[in-house]
């Protein structure tokens, strides 16, 4: 607000203090020829009109920005995702790969068991077969029968190593303790070959023979029971990991 006052004839100007000053006018003169005559042209820039100007520059500026931030917080949010299925397929199929082991190893150690069970099987019908003959061919003097009964003790023999020899397949025998029990399989056979050869003979060698062989298909057993509970421990360590 401006208040004109008269002094001395002419008129004074008075500029309150809290009225806003008048915003200085740019002037821009053009000059543009022809060629006739040269024609003047004003161009009146404020400065708000550069404020303006300045809001939308700086505008699109932080519009630019903004699109590249998403870019880039997009990308680094796919590489992530991509990560981490990458880490739970890798885990699936670690847990994939344990679950098939241990099924193939439950296969396997069914099979042993199988295999095991028949060998004991075979072992106590050679053991009762050659209990017999001794009752039979030294009790009841049945010399006449030597024959037929060695020939079902050879039976039983061949059938005794063939189970042996299934329960063998299952064996590392780089492995100490699996060389240990194929050994003490053999020893059994051994004594069981012995005992067929023998029988008619001598009693008290038969006797003894046949004492030899129990002893050593007891001890079998109980390893082969020790063996197969191991091979147990070790396929499902995993699990208390």
């Amino acid at each position: 607000m401006v208040d004109i006052d008269k002094h001395d004839g002419q008129d004074v100007m008075i500029q309150l203090p809290w009225v806003v000053p008048i915003q200085p006018t740019v002037s821009t003169h053009i000059v543009a020829e022809t060629n006739q005559s040269r024609v003047p042209l004003d161009l009146n820039v404020s400065s708000t009109d550069w404020l303006v100007a300045g809001s939308i520059i700086v505008s699109g500026l932080i519009s630019v920005l903004g699109f590249f931030t998403t870019i880039y917080v997009v990308r680094k949010s796919t590489q992530e995702n991509i990560f981490s299925n990458q880490n739970l397929i890798k885990s699936q199929i670690e847990i994939k790969v344990a679950e098939l082991r241990i099924l193939s190893g439950d296969h396997k150690l069914a099979k042993f068991r199988d295999s095991i069970s028949h060998y004991y099987q075979v072992g106590m019908e050679f053991n009762n077969q050659c209990i017999t003959s001794i009752e039979v061919i030294y009790h009841l003097n049945k010399l006449n029968e030597i024959e037929n009964i060695r020939d079902k003790i050879k039976s039983k023999y061949f059938h005794l190593c063939s189970a042996a020899h299934g329960v063998f397949v299952y064996f590392d025998f780089k492995n100490e303790n699996d060389k240990f029990l194929k050994d003490e399989l053999f020893q059994i056979m051994k004594l069981a070959w012995s005992f067929y050869s023998e029988l008619g003979i001598d009693e008290k060698k038969s006797s003894e023979t046949l004492d030899k062989i129990a002893k050593k298909f007891g001890n079998s057993q109980m390893n082969l029971n020790q063996f197969i509970k191991e091979k147990e421990k070790c396929l499902y360590a995993w699990q208390d990991i």
